[in-house]
C-alpha cells in the first residue's frame, strides 16, 4: 500500500498537482517493512477502516509538510481498488508462471508414457485399447 501511495505522489508532483520536494519524500520513505504494525493493527481495532491506520503509519514516518500530502486527492477507495488490482496483477504473474511449469511437466511425462503406449487396435472392427 505504501508502494502505491509513493506511485500516487511521483504522478501528482509531475502533473504538478503537489510539489517534487513532497513527492520526492514520500517516494523514498514508501517502505512497508518501515511501518509500524502493530500501530496499524490498533488502529484498526479502534476504527475498523481498513486504509486510514496504515495511512497515519506512514505519515509519521514523514516530515509534517509531506505527511499532509499523502493520499492527496485520492478516495480511500481509489487507493484499495487499485491496491487490489496491483494484488491481482502480482498472483496472474505467479500463477501463470507455476501454470507453465505444470504444462511442462505434463508435456515430458505425456512424452515419456507415450513411447510405452499400445496402439489402438480393432478388435470386431471397434476400436479399443489395451490397460
Amino acid at each position: 500500500m505504501v508502494r502505491l501511495l509513493g506511485a500516487l505522489a511521483k504522478a501528482e508532483a509531475k502533473n504538478g498537482v503537489i510539489p517534487e520536494s513532497v513527492a520526492k519524500e514520500i517516494a523514498e520513505k514508501a517502505h512497508a517493512e518501515d511501518i509500524d504494525m502493530d500501530y496499524v493493527r490498533e488502529g484498526f481495532k479502534k476504527t475498523s477502516h481498513p486504509l486510514m491506520p496504515q495511512i497515519r503509519a506512514f505519515t509519521k514516518l514523514c516530515s509534517p509538510e509531506a505527511g499532509g500530502y499523502i493520499h492527496w486527492g485520492a478516495t480511500t477507495q481509489d487507493i484499495t481498488d487499485t491496491g487490489m488490482i496491483l494484488q491481482l496483477r502480482n498472483a496472474q504473474n505467479i500463477l501463470e508462471k507455476q501454470l507453465q511449469h505444470l504444462l511442462n511437466q505434463v508435456l515430458d511425462k505425456a512424452e515419456n508414457t507415450r513411447l510405452f503406449l499400445k496402439p489402438v487396435e480393432l478388435m470386431h472392427n471397434t476400436p479399443f485399447q489395451l490397460p
